[in-house]
C-alpha cells in the first residue's frame, strides 16, 4: 500500500504521508527503481537480482521450518521480501520512496521489514547461544 500510494500521484492521495512527514523534517519523499538488490547491488543483472531476493526468502522459510528462527522476525523478512518481489514482477524494480538523511540511500516499508527482521534473527540468536553458555558473557580484556 505504500508503494501504491508512493507512485500514484495526488490523484490517490499519494504521498500524503510521507509529504507530511517530509514536512516535519523526518525523511524526504524521493521516487526511485532499485533495479539491484541492498544498496543497488547487481542492478546490471535483474535476473540474478530476483534470484538472490527469492533465495534470501527460502533460507528464512528453510531456517523458520529447523526451529531457530523465532516466527515473528520471520514474517517480517518474508513480508518484506514478498513486497519486493512483487515489485520485481510488476515494475523494472523495486519501487524505493523515502530517504532519511544523513542515510544517504533511499530505502522502503519493505526494506524496513527486512532490516528490523534480520537484526531480531541475529540477536535472537546470540541471546540463545549466551544463554546456552556457547558464547560468554562480554567483559574486560585479560
Amino acid at each position: 500500500m505504500a508503494k501504491l500510494l508512493a507512485v500514484g500521484g495526488p490523484a490517490f492521495g499519494a504521498s500524503l504521508l510521507l509529504t507530511l512527514l517530509a514536512v516535519k523534517g523526518i525523511g524526504l519523499h524521493v521516487l526511485v527503481v532499485n533495479r539491484g538488490v541492498g544498496f543497488g547491488m547487481l542492478a546490471s543483472a535483474p535476473v540474478l537480482a530476483a534470484a538472490v531476493d527469492f533465495g534470501g526468502l527460502l533460507v528464512v522459510v528453510w531456517l523458520t521450518m529447523r526451529g531457530p528462527v523465532r516466527r515473528e522476525a520471520a514474517v517480517l523478512v518474508a513480508a518484506g521480501g514478498l513486497a519486493n518481489g512483487f515489485d520485481r514482477l510488476f515494475f523494472p524494480g523495486v519501487i524505493d520512496y523515502w530517504r532519511v538523511p544523513p542515510y544517504p540511500y533511499v530505502f522502503n516499508l519493505a526494506d524496513v521489514l527486512i532490516r528490523l527482521g534480520v537484526v531480531w534473527i541475529v540477536v535472537d540468536a546470540v541471546w540463545r547461544r549466551r544463554r546456552a553458555g556457547v558464547i560468554p558473557p562480554a567483559g574486560p580484556a585479560r
